[in-house]
């Protein structure tokens, strides 16, 4: 079963779009407004919440349920019913979310932070990635590709900057863009990084043979473009001449889910293992984010913000995912209307290194 918002300029423009997704005969669940886009002048949007009519069934018996703990339960907690809202609307398994939600209460109760213990219930139906971890003796590689212009080279040197910290010296920063330079280099900007162009696959196989003495590499393979079969090529003849290596797509957090979806869906199956959301401080709809981690299909890595190395990068967690959609609303809805989270994290605060030794 699948519940999903609908966002558009007019009611009429909304219900085109629900009869588009789930038939003539979708049930509409709600409908309201939503906050409008900067670079719309800000004008507020209506909002519909839709089903398709073979799933009334499923979400009578939901609500029906919700609806008798409602008093004991999300009234007394409401970050988790915003949070639930989100999820919904972003194309969760309502199920899936009902029981997350029952979970978060639960736990709750007992003594756990709304925020952990919503979070901990996201983790156990929807993991992410993890801590990379470089076993001793090889140097652990990770490539990372995407669309054009959705933060991939950022996220490279991000991921190489980290890895410096760790081992300096001992990092490798290859540029496989065809455009890359011919000679090693070093950049100010990443220190205890070596930059190395690796414009073709061939050069690219060189280049890997003179890093078996390396900590870690970062290959920052070239953009690609869904819809350009080639670029598409590009990216898979580099993984090819790389094996062994993790390959991470990077994903604009303000780019349509639809768009990313699409993005995972032209990759080689196998070939990506995890999904980095980036421009995290540029979204001002954190809904899309949401729908990327949990329709993807694949693990959310990392979340990136901020345009520098040396900032805004840390381990996906669905903790700080809940951090970041409260400073989302809190940026993006009138004075008084967000919900008292406390202060949200900031990724470039993040203790943890994100890159450790296998133990």
């Amino acid at each position: 079963m699948r519940v999903k918002r609908f966002e558009a300029s007019s009611l009429e423009e909304a219900m085109r779009a629900v009869k588009a997704e789930f038939g003539p005969d979708a049930v509409v669940l709600s409908s309201g407004t939503a906050p409008g886009a900067p670079g719309n002048g800000g004008a507020r949007r209506v909002a519909v919440t839709a089903a398709r009519t073979e799933d009334l069934g499923v979400i009578r018996r939901m609500m029906a349920r919700e609806q008798a703990s409602r008093a004991t339960s999300l009234a007394v907690f409401p970050q988790v019913r915003a949070w639930r809202d989100v999820f919904l609307g972003a194309g969760a398994r309502a199920e899936d979310v009902a029981a997350a939600v029952e979970e978060a209460v639960a736990a709750t109760r007992e003594g756990a932070t709304p925020e952990a213990a919503f979070a901990a219930a996201l983790e156990a139906r929807w993991p992410t990635r993890g801590p990379v971890r470089v076993a001793a003796g090889r140097p652990r590689i990770v490539a990372v590709t995407g669309r054009h212009g959705e933060g991939r080279t950022t996220l490279a040197r991000k991921l190489a900057h980290r890895a410096a910290g760790v081992a300096p010296g001992r990092v490798f920063l290859l540029d496989c863009s065809p455009e890359s330079v011919s000679s090693m280099r070093t950049d100010p900007d990443l220190p205890g990084v070596e930059l190395a162009p690796a414009p073709d696959p061939w050069a690219l196989g060189d280049r890997l043979a003179a890093c078996q003495d390396a900590f870690f590499v970062v290959l920052d393979l070239p953009g690609f473009n869904p819809l350009e079969p080639a670029t598409v090529t590009a990216v898979a003849e580099r993984v090819v001449v790389a094996p062994g290596a993790e390959v991470l797509l990077a994903a604009a957090a303000t780019t349509a889910p639809e768009e990313t979806l699409a993005a995972v869906r032209c990759l080689p199956r196998g070939g990506v293992s995890g999904i980095a959301l980036t421009h995290l401080d540029d979204a001002t709809r954190p809904g899309g984010a949401v729908e990327v981690g949990v329709r993807a299909g694949l693990p959310l890595a990392f979340l990136s913000g901020g345009r520098s190395a040396e900032m805004g990068l840390e381990l996906a967690s669905w903790s700080a995912v809940l951090q970041w959609i409260e400073a989302v609303r809190a940026r993006v809805l009138p004075a008084g209307t967000a919900n008292d989270a406390g202060p949200a994290a900031d990724p470039g605060d993040a203790d943890d290194l994100a890159l450790a030794r296998a133990g």
